[in-house]
């Protein structure tokens, strides 16, 4: 995606959550740039404390900590998604987990200290933080009420049906681990389904 494009879909999607004028939309594009990230490559790493946001307007990206040298993947972001860690950047503290791409992935990308300065300068701009603020915690909620309602195979289905690019793109191990199962466990439950379609 072109320079142009990218700044025009974020124009897209922030009109689609709230009247932002076209003026206001060029302040905050002003304060943007444009950034690649290949597959594996890090948005941000343990230990790091995060001084950047970015939206992601191509690709997708996962959350993951490591412990006993093996990755548990707890979030992926998808295109249209938000990406930063928060409580790094409320508290100045570093990050206890990565974020990294999971195949190319084009962001938007400011630093936390223009947010700040955009805050004081467009009062919608903050109402639309709080929307998504909001959200991601619905889907949070969400999400962990599934892991307690759900089978494991439901929650599978659940994720398939919601992001079908998953598949063939994310290894399975990656998968497995955001379900808290071994990716044994995940090829029984493929296999399974498979005999029954």
């Amino acid at each position: 995606m072109k320079k142009i494009q990218v700044f025009h879909y974020l124009s897209e999607h922030l009109k689609q959550v709230l009247p932002f004028t076209e003026a206001e939309i060029l302040v905050i594009s002003s304060k943007m740039f444009r950034k690649v990230y290949n597959k594996g490559e890090r948005f941000i790493a343990k230990g790091e404390v995060n001084t950047q946001s970015g939206f992601i307007c191509n690709g997708l990206m996962r959350l993951f900590y490591v412990k006993d040298e093996k990755e548990f993947t707890v979030k992926y972001f998808y295109k249209d998604s938000w990406v930063g860690n928060l409580q790094s950047v409320h508290t100045g503290e570093p990050s206890l987990y990565y974020i990294e791409a999971v195949i190319k992935t084009e962001l938007l990308v400011f630093e936390n200290t223009s947010m700040n300065q955009l805050f004081d300068e467009i009062n919608r701009l903050e109402r639309y933080a709080r929307l998504m603020v909001e959200s991601s915690f619905i889907q949070l909620i969400q999400e962990k009420a599934n892991r307690i309602l759900l089978t494991v195979e439901e929650q599978y289905l659940q994720l398939i049906d919601a992001h079908p690019e998953l598949i063939g793109t994310v290894p399975l191990k990656q998968i497995a681990s955001f379900l808290n199962i071994e990716p044994g466990s995940l090829s029984r439950i493929r296999k399974r389904l498979s005999k029954n379609t």
